[in-house]
């Protein structure tokens, strides 16, 4: 496969950037932020339960 020149990969590269973001949609950061925050909870898990059962019962004895 021949080089291609400079000025038409640039060019190249901006099309299939702006193809990939209109794939990807609006979700996409959404998506992108549940799934960092599922991967530093999950080796927490039952740390976190257990913060959020505390929670629970701190806020059920105010309440």
């Amino acid at each position: 496969m021949p080089a291609q020149e400079p000025i038409t990969a640039a060019a190249a590269l901006r099309a299939h950037l702006a193809d990939c973001l209109r794939a990807r949609g609006w979700w996409h950061g959404l998506s992108g932020a549940l799934q960092s925050w599922h991967a530093w909870l999950r080796p927490r898990l039952v740390s976190t339960l257990l913060v959020l059962l505390a929670l629970l019962a701190g806020a059920l004895c105010w309440a």
